[in-house]
């Protein structure tokens, strides 16, 4: 056992010693790594009774390492992508740390219960040395609940089971900054566009790979109101307001947190590190390659198509430009200067939009129109109840408290 904890201390403070290494904008990780200076855990037990077991005096001291790391973690994640070293390193730390710590904060605490177990048969709960295992026992348990999470990497894709044979694919998509709207320069560009921004997505979330077919809709909702009827084609005729139920349900349905995407989660997980006027370029005459649409010159034939049928984006999402417009969780507002100061879509991290309005947006062009329309950047806002044929939706699904994303 001294092995083992020997070893996991030296990698330890062999990656503390890189993270403390390296260039000027890194921030040391400040630790302690002696052990014979670890302050004890006062128990405020009479000291004629049982001390704590060999290594308990030690945990404050590793408790307080863990908590350095984290919050180090914390304000790297608001600097920098999943991906940057530092993130990465700091996410590793508390990895090596993290569990071998809450494993034997564990099997001490398994100790302690059975050792009590056995004295329950002999002394009452009044007896001394009960009292100071049950002390002891508290003193475990308080410093369990203080650990911090160590960081999860979820599955790169998710599959929710609808039921039925019927299945949805989502893919995860990485935190990261990104320059949303368009620059005045843009052919096509709409005075909504702007002014462009730099904006944060702190979080990584899923995102579904493909339109919301109506096999998927029917099977959650049990309706189909499209018009363009096939069971792998997107569904459309479906408002925001029935978008957002189908939502609900689906969160119920699979113990998800799934949702519509907001306006900045969809155009970042659009662009995919791209900063031109579609994800795979600026040519208007390469969108039939990787959608659905209209026009003169349109591929579409004035109809919807099954998804996945063009060439995806470089996180891997189809039928981003073209085919149904897709309903997104924002209220409407004509510019992004004119967000409201103090509410949620002022901000340039995670912004979600104005708190209320009267009319909700939609991305990324349809079958019916040309390609400046379906470029990265263009918005489009309807009222929330409206269905209309050229209209539909992909959802996006949080991760849960503690999961990192992708390194």
């Amino acid at each position: 056992m001294r092995n083992i904890a020997g070893l996991t201390c030296l990698c330890f403070l062999s990656l503390v010693a890189v993270l403390a290494a390296g260039s000027a904008e890194r921030h040391a990780v400040v630790i302690s790594t002696n052990d014979s200076a670890d302050p004890a855990i006062d128990t405020g037990a009479d000291p004629s009774l049982p001390p704590l077991p060999a290594g308990v005096d030690k945990l404050t001291a590793r408790i307080q390492q863990l908590q350095t790391i984290a919050a180090e973690l914390k304000k790297a994640r608001t600097l920098y992508t999943e991906k940057h070293p530092r993130v990465v390193k700091l996410t590793e730390a508390m990895k090596l740390l993290g569990k071998p710590l809450a494993s034997d904060i564990a099997a001490k605490l398994d100790k302690l219960q059975a050792a009590d177990t056995k004295l329950a048969a002999i002394h009452k709960e009044a007896h001394p040395q009960r009292q100071a295992l049950a002390k002891q026992i508290a003193l475990l348990r308080k410093a369990q609940a203080s650990l911090p999470a160590v960081p999860v990497v979820p599955p790169r894709e998710l599959t929710l089971d609808l039921g039925k044979g019927i299945s949805m694919k989502l893919v995860l998509i990485p935190a990261g900054k990104f320059l949303m709207g368009s620059p005045d320069s843009e052919k096509g560009r709409s005075p909504n566009e702007g002014p462009q921004h730099e904006v944060m997505i702190t979080k990584p979330f899923y995102m579904g790979i493909y339109e919301v077919t109506q096999a998927q809709y029917e099977q959650v909702t049990g309706k189909n109101p499209s018009s363009f009827k096939g069971a792998q084609n997107p569904v459309e005729h479906v408002s925001c307001d029935d978008a957002t139920e189908f939502c609900k349900k689906l969160s119920q349905k699979t113990g998800k947190m799934v949702s519509l995407p907001t306006e900045a989660q969809w155009e970042y997980a659009c662009r995919s590190g791209s900063k031109t006027r579609f994800h795979f370029g600026d040519r208007d005459e390469d969108l039939s390659d990787y959608g659905w649409w209209g026009y003169d010159k349109g591929n579409s034939d004035k109809q919807t198509h099954p998804v996945g049928g063009k060439k995806p984006n470089a996180f891997g999402l189809h039928d981003m430009h073209g085919n149904v417009w897709e309903w997104c969780s924002d209220w409407y507002v004509d510019s992004y200067a004119n967000l409201p100061t103090g509410q949620a879509g002022a901000k340039n991290q995670d912004p979600s939009g104005p708190n209320s309005g009267t009319l909700r947006v939609l991305r990324g062009g349809g079958w019916d129109i040309k390609p400046a329309i379906c470029r990265s950047a263009r918005r489009v806002r309807r009222s929330p109840d409206l269905r209309l044929g050229d209209s539909g939706f992909r959802v996006s699904v949080a991760l849960p408290a503690g999961q990192a994303g992708l390194k």
